[in-house]
């Protein structure tokens, strides 16, 4: 097999002042560079009938601050200087970032912590954005396809704070208080919750000096908040179906299992497992469900690892006659998922597909930044593009069959569809 490489990563991580950590990549001569902090920050976290509230507030958070009064004045001074500015919230994260051309690292880097440590929230900020956050709840559910993706965790892990809705419900949206998006703030926004990754060409010694000196300059004492997250509990086993009429006249139909978490390299199997069976023409899924009897357009692969639990899911839409054949083409497929692994050849393929779609999609620096920064945060050690590519590289039959029996088990999965299904459907799922 070709060995197709990834340009050399250099990786740096350092402790810092506060309880902060530093994750510093390091790519010679790269013409960008990107600055972010992640924070363990995400809806999990949301406090009972508050949910929403870590969406929220990534909202607001860096919007204002007392250098910049109006959020416009902030987005109109880093726009001016060509550094691009976005944040994002997912189950377990928050992470807010800037991109921008190499040389403007610092300047870039002091306007990232001068939010950080200077954001500035009123009440009249937290009502102004309710209809926002309302809207795009609306616009994002109202897909089916994101629909059936944000009913993963609520259907593997359905009694967990991480089974809750992502959004909340427009109530809880709507009841969010200044109060609570300060408690929220003041319990995880904190450098001792904190990870920088920070992706460029500069010293690492003199990127570790310069964050250093701003936390020893504005960090605050350790945080004393009572704030109390919501508990998990993973006791309960997956909900076996989930099914949602709709008026849609085809249907959704997701096949959810758990997965690994990033404490130990499971993932990366699962990861591989996921594109062996979906997302590329030669995928298993593909081939039977489109290629072999046009029951579908496509089948959507997606793998989620978090700090504890993780998740694998295949998603499709068919004809409300075909649900019930391309649910039991589905399965057996699954089941018999390293069946064509004995053969060498087919082994090289897949591993050779793999690489290369990987290797497409991890050449923008965000792609780059979100890689090293969800492991910074959540990971036990950080592994690099190269190392994981490697760990692909190297998997053989027999280890893809022993993580493929711990993880895709009847007892770990649930099926959910979203559509126009009918009795004969509701009966075949009972007698599964």
């Amino acid at each position: 097999m070709k060995q197709h490489s990834l340009p050399k990563h250099t990786i740096v991580t350092k402790q810092l002042y506060g309880g902060a950590r530093l994750v510093y990549v390091r790519i010679p001569k790269s013409s960008l560079s990107a600055v972010s902090v992640w924070f363990q920050a995400g809806s999990r976290f949301d406090p009972p009938g508050k949910e929403g509230l870590a969406h929220f507030l990534e909202h607001l958070y860096m919007g204002r601050t007392a250098r910049f009064p109006k959020k416009i004045d902030k987005l109109q001074s880093l726009e001016s200087k060509g550094i691009y500015t976005n944040a994002y919230t997912n189950y377990e994260t928050a992470h807010f970032y800037h991109i921008q051309a190499r040389e403007l690292l610092f300047d870039s880097l002091d306007m990232l912590l001068d939010g950080m440590f200077h954001a500035r929230i009123s009440s009249a900020d937290v009502q102004r954005e309710k209809n926002i956050i309302v809207d795009e709840r609306q616009r994002t559910l109202g897909s089916p396809f994101d629909y059936t993706t944000n009913l993963s965790c609520g259907v593997l892990w359905p009694k967990s704070a991480l089974g809750r809705p992502f959004f909340g419900t427009e109530k809880t949206i709507r009841s969010i208080t200044l109060f609570d998006i300060q408690a929220f703030q003041e319990h995880f926004y904190i450098p001792e919750n904190a990870t920088f990754v920070i992706v460029g060409d500069v010293s690492a010694r003199i990127l570790g000096e310069y964050m250093n000196a701003y936390l020893q300059r504005f960090s605050r004492t350790k945080s004393k908040s009572t704030f109390t997250p919501a508990p998990d509990d993973f006791s309960y086993g997956p909900l076996r179906t989930y099914l949602e009429k709709a008026k849609d006249p085809r249907v959704q139909i997701g096949l959810h299992y758990q997965g690994s978490s990033l404490q130990n390299r499971d993932w990366v199997v699962l990861d591989f497992i996921r594109d062996y069976l979906t997302n590329q023409w030669i995928s298993k899924l593909m081939i039977a469900l489109r290629l072999r009897h046009d029951f579908t357009y496509w089948v959507d692969g997606h793998t989620t690892h978090f700090s504890d639990v993780g998740l694998i899911r295949f998603l499709y839409t068919t004809d409300k006659q075909n649900v019930r054949g391309s649910i039991r083409m589905s399965l057996r497929v699954i089941e018999n998922v390293t069946a064509s692994l004995q053969r060498t050849s087919q082994l090289r393929a897949h591993k050779t597909a793999f690489v290369a779609s990987f290797l497409r999609n991890t050449q923008d620096i965000y792609d780059v930044l979100w890689w090293y920064g969800w492991q910074g945060a959540l990971a036990p050690s950080v592994i690099s593009m190269e190392e994981y590519l490697e760990d692909v590289r190297s998997l053989t039959p027999r280890h893809i069959r022993s993580v493929a029996k711990r993880y895709l088990r009847a007892e770990n999965r649930s099926i959910t569809l979203l559509g126009n299904f009918d009795q004969t459907v509701l009966n075949f799922l009972k007698e599964m």
